[in-house]
């Protein structure tokens, strides 16, 4: 029982096509994809649905510079 589904499979595969469009589309936010995509959901349905399609978001982290003079031996 419960709700119906949100996403069927023309919107799945719309998405899917969205994010591996290039880089760009990759590292979009949660709420940056709810816009482009004009959805009316919560970004963490958003980010279960994507992950049900075997997908995660990978944050990218900068590293911090290590000068020379303290670098391990």
């Amino acid at each position: 029982m419960g709700h119906p589904p949100i996403f069927d499979e023309a919107v799945k595969k719309q998405l899917e096509e969205f994010i591996m469009r290039n880089a760009v589309t990759h590292y979009l936010s949660w709420e940056a994809i709810q816009i482009e995509m004009g959805y009316a959901c919560s970004a963490k349905t958003l980010m279960n649905f994507i992950a049900s399609m075997g997908y995660h978001k990978i944050v990218p982290h900068r590293k911090f510079n290590i000068c020379p003079d303290n670098k391990p031996i």
